[in-house]
């Protein structure tokens, strides 16, 4: 399994391939957690993240930008925000 910094997406409302979005700060190994909403996607832990919490503005494509920190390590846990983004839950998981 190859480590990666590389966000794509895809347009739910027609069929294709993935495209480039742009690239995470630093390489993920695995299970970081994520949430978002239609302005902005989180991305938080993971093996390799550490502690790290980035995010992306969703309507524009480019690089993650710092957004803080978690308090400890994780990976494989589970995420979920409300409708505002305003508030966003890392929960579970293991450590990193």
């Amino acid at each position: 399994m190859a480590n990666l910094n590389i966000i794509e997406y895809i347009t739910v409302s027609t069929e294709g391939n993935s495209t480039d979005f742009g690239d995470l700060s630093t390489t993920v190994y695995n299970f970081p957690d994520g949430c978002g909403n239609g302005t902005r996607a989180i991305f938080a832990g993971g093996t390799g993240f550490g502690v790290t919490i980035e995010f992306v503005v969703v309507a524009t494509t480019g690089n993650s930008s710092d957004f803080g920190d978690l308090v400890q390590t994780r990976r494989n846990g589970r995420s979920l925000s409300n409708t505002t983004l305003d508030r966003g839950v890392c929960g579970g998981g293991s450590d990193a």
